[in-house]
């Protein structure tokens, strides 16, 4: 039989790792401070304490966390397109 708790706490290690190997993978340290901000909310560090580890606003912690639950690591992609060249 399998507790409830138990497989919810696998679902996040199972995400934990996939954040993990994007920032050994990412080269973009913008990319990885994202991504690192949901991996430490998953292993349950609060906002507060993320905020002053990695000096990101409450808005931020929150953006990217509802990103990564819509689109997974797709949304951490930047949106900017650039602009039009001449």
């Amino acid at each position: 039989m399998v507790r409830i708790g138990a497989s919810v706490s696998s679902l996040h290690q199972a995400t934990i790792e996939e954040l993990q190997a994007f920032i050994r993978s990412e080269r973009d340290s913008r990319q990885v401070k994202k991504v690192l901000v949901v991996k430490l909310i998953y292993q349950d560090y609060g906002y507060e304490t993320i905020v002053k580890i990695l000096d990101a606003s409450l808005g931020s912690l929150s953006h990217w966390r509802r990103a990564y639950e819509a689109e997974g690591l797709a949304g951490f992609k930047p949106n900017h397109k650039g602009c039009k060249s001449y």
